[in-house]
């Protein structure tokens, strides 16, 4: 069966539309020329959508780039959950991190710097222009379970051991 088959069979069992979003949130290559390249790439695999970035339609915007005020709105409502944290960890301090982690045989993991700062120690970075990150709050110990729409519920342990 076909890549394009396989396509359009999983949009009309599901009802929807096959809608093309491009990544293009890497400034250092993301070009309206490479993007094109990717398009005209997929036409040759025969995968025909039914909204993107070279036809429109009611679900744009269709670039990545074009959504920062779609996802500030979220961002605000994780901040406020407390689901996120913002992270001003410099690139240095993580590459430490994962040398540690690697001389010590682990998986490289990133240990909440930032997740226990207090509400003044963040308003200062931020009024330093220090760049950051947002970073998902997840427990130290125990099971992580998400809700994968293609795979369903997916559990991985979760162990911080140094």
């Amino acid at each position: 069966m076909s890549l394009r088959r396989m396509a359009q069979m999983f949009v009309e069992s599901t009802g929807g539309k096959f809608i093309l979003r491009v990544e293009d949130t890497d400034l250092e290559r993301s070009t309206r020329q490479s993007e094109e390249v990717v398009i005209q790439d997929l036409k040759w695999l025969g995968l025909e959508w039914d909204e993107g970035p070279n036809i429109g339609g009611e679900y744009g915007p269709y670039r990545q780039s074009e959504c920062n005020e779609i996802y500030q709105q979220y961002v605000e409502n994780l901040l406020k959950s407390g689901n996120v944290d913002r992270c001003s960890c410099s690139d240095e301090e993580l590459e430490a991190v994962r040398e540690e982690c690697k001389a010590k045989n682990l998986p490289p993991k990133y240990m909440g710097q930032w997740a226990s700062a207090s509400d003044a120690e963040i308003e200062a970075e931020l009024a330093k222009g220090t760049p950051f990150t947002y970073r998902f709050r997840v427990p130290q110990e125990g099971f992580v379970t998400i809700n994968n729409l293609i795979k369903g519920k997916v559990s991985a342990w979760k162990q911080l051991s140094f």
